[in-house]
């Protein structure tokens, strides 16, 4: 579950607002970032966290194709669900990835 969230759009838009941008476009997904995101409530999101961990697991089975991307798409989807997106916001996060190729072009810092 902790893959599928530190790993979707949600949390990228979220580290692209409250973090800092090295040269390069390098993004800090360390403690000082990350200790701020909220998590949901898992014990009222049950089965919107099962659908998260199913998906996530398929993708770790996947090297680099389009089931794998379609899979990523859907881990997005269902964190943004989970985080309580609209539909329109969520169409909207994930539309503007695709434009600036954001999903293939993720450069992360420690």
């Amino acid at each position: 579950l902790v893959l599928g969230i530190l790993n979707s759009s949600v949390t990228r838009l979220y580290v692209s607002s409250v973090g800092s941008a090295f040269r390069g476009g390098f993004y800090a997904f360390g403690k000082n970032t990350l200790s701020g995101l909220p998590l949901p409530d898992l014990q009222l999101e049950g089965e919107a966290a099962k659908e998260i961990v199913k998906l996530v697991s398929k993708r770790e089975s996947l090297k680099n194709s389009d089931s794998a991307l379609t899979l990523e798409r859907e881990i997005n989807r269902a964190v943004g669900r989970l985080y309580g997106f609209t539909k329109s916001e969520l169409a909207l996060l994930l539309s503007e990835e695709e434009e600036t190729g954001a999903e293939d072009d993720i450069r992360l810092a420690a």
